[in-house]
């Protein structure tokens, strides 16, 4: 059974002021790698080839190009919070073939282009929360066909499109930082069957 979660949440954006600072570490076999930077707007090599784990937090990417992570092909999870991406090129995860989570929340994405995460159609989380965005990337999401988990903004003006019917193996739904517009609510109740539970 899908589920839908909604939650109310307050957040503004914030640059730490430090330069870029990367510790790297084993846990439980896997290799972490966990960035912070003050503005730092290009990615350095700083996370070995054989990272599992990484966290990006606090740079200024703005836009993030061709083969943007071809250092560490062996991600599972990558996480890029706050680092104010603004736009992602097409082939921007070109090579992680192994990625399995996603997190690009907290963001200044206003749009997905269409294939963007045809290299990756094999992750089971997304994140994709994001206050500027606007409308439903459902042609970039239609490649997700083995996604479970994925959490995003709700879109006053806009409502889904049939590009989400290829979320096959969907489980959880979350919507955060807004309220579900009616149109958006009628396009989950009759495509989906969903139960929506709200937290606050």
């Amino acid at each position: 059974m899908l589920s839908v979660w909604l939650f109310i949440f307050s957040g503004a954006f914030a640059l730490s002021s430090k330069p870029e600072h990367c510790s790297v570490y084993s846990k439980n076999a896997a290799i972490y790698c966990d960035c912070e930077s003050q503005g730092l707007s290009h990615i350095k090599q700083s996370c070995t080839q054989n990272t599992s784990v990484a966290f990006y937090s606090h740079y200024n990417f703005q836009t993030l190009g061709n083969n943007a992570f071809r250092y560490t092909k062996k991600l599972r999870e990558h996480y890029l919070t706050y680092c104010y991406i603004r736009l992602i090129d097409t082939l921007m995860f070109n090579g992680l073939k192994r990625l399995t989570k996603l997190d690009l929340s907290y963001n200044v994405i206003m749009n997905l282009p269409s294939g963007v995460f045809k290299p990756i159609n094999g992750i089971l989380s997304l994140n994709i929360v994001a206050k500027r965005m606007q409308r439903y990337p459902d042609e970039a999401l239609q490649d997700l066909i083995l996604l479970e988990d994925l959490t995003m903004t709700p879109i006053v003006n806009d409502t889904f499109r049939d590009g989400f019917s290829s979320l096959k193996n969907l489980k959880t739904f979350s919507l955060r930082e807004g309220l579900i517009p009616g149109a958006t609510m009628t396009y989950l109740t009759t495509k989906h069957s969903i139960i929506l539970e709200i937290s606050h």
